[in-house]
């Protein structure tokens, strides 16, 4: 909601974490 589009290791953390969040 608030984290710029960075393309790299940091985003795809980010993007597993949101992800893994809503799965829950």
């Amino acid at each position: 909601m608030g984290e710029p589009p960075i393309e790299g290791p940091k985003s795809d953390s980010i993007g597993e974490n949101k992800k893994r969040r809503k799965s829950k």
